[in-house]
């Protein structure tokens, strides 16, 4: 297991990056926060997300309600901007919304049950069956938000689900919503922050990416040593940010993309009947 912000930074495998469709849930719920701390305190509450950088779906929606309807203000940061959560001094700051890497929230909650500030963070529903976590949240009281899909971070169907763990935040402890669809195949939105730090400035266009199944094939090669590879494209997606392609149809830049090439031949895997 991971211990530190660094560790993790370094194996990127630990962080799943928030897709929009779990961020718009939880505005309703920061309004009506909100609109209860201006009363009380007569200034605007401010966010706290420090797994998050430019491109965040978080700092990007949150943002977007800065201005004429102002209700909150925002400060972020992340451990690849030398911002480790652990250490860093994030000044004032009234709750704390984002999506920490799974194997370090234990630490993250036991941090922030510390400062007694609200807080409303994204948690695998499958962590509430560790003890570890069940004795912590038995001495801190917590509020859950869940939802009635598993919601997909790569376009694949989720094994899991997901919600936001929460202190002093939602109108009730346990709330159940419901959402339009689960992420995956055909409905599959990819997190700016996936590619975003490519892009620069951070684009407000959304890369609607079907992640598809290809194979390549081999010729030239013997039978025996001919296979079928799976190719990821992840490269080429990444390629496309910097070239400030806007990716809406991914077969066709795949497609585009080799059609020059001979070899290998890049065809669609079909399934089988």
């Amino acid at each position: 297991m991971a211990h530190s912000m660094a560790a993790v930074a370094k194996r990127n495998k630990d962080e799943l990056y928030t897709p929009l469709i779990l961020v718009k849930p939880i505005i309703k719920h920061l309004q009506i926060w909100a609109k209860k701390f201006i009363i009380e305190y007569k200034r605007f509450p401010i966010i706290l997300c420090p797994f998050d950088n430019d491109y965040s779906e978080f700092v990007i929606e949150f943002k977007s309600y800065i201005g004429n309807m102002q209700m909150w203000d925002i400060k972020y940061g992340h451990i690849n901007d030398g911002q480790d959560f652990f250490e860093h001094d994030y000044g004032e700051w009234d709750i704390c919304i984002s999506n920490p890497p799974f194997s370090l929230k234990k630490r993250v909650f036991e941090q922030l049950f510390d400062t007694g500030k609200p807080f409303a963070l994204i948690m695998n529903m499958m962590a509430l069956n560790y003890e570890e976590i069940g004795r912590l949240f038995s001495d801190n009281p917590i509020q859950i938000l869940s939802f009635d899909r598993r919601i997909s971070y790569d376009g694949n169907p989720s094994s899991f689900m997901s919600c936001y763990i929460c202190k002093d935040f939602l109108e009730k402890d346990l709330i159940f919503e419901k959402l339009a669809h689960n992420n995956a195949k055909k409905n599959f939105q990819r997190s700016r922050m996936t590619l975003g730090r490519y892009l620069d400035p951070p684009t407000d266009e959304i890369f609607y990416i079907r992640p598809i199944k290809m194979k390549v094939n081999w010729r030239g090669l013997s039978k025996k040593s001919r296979k079928t590879l799976q190719v990821d494209v992840e490269q080429e997606l990444i390629n496309a940010a910097k070239d400030e392609l806007r990716v809406t149809k991914y077969q066709e830049f795949i497609n585009e993309k080799y059609k020059q090439q001979s070899q290998p031949k890049i065809t669609n895997k079909k399934k089988k009947k």
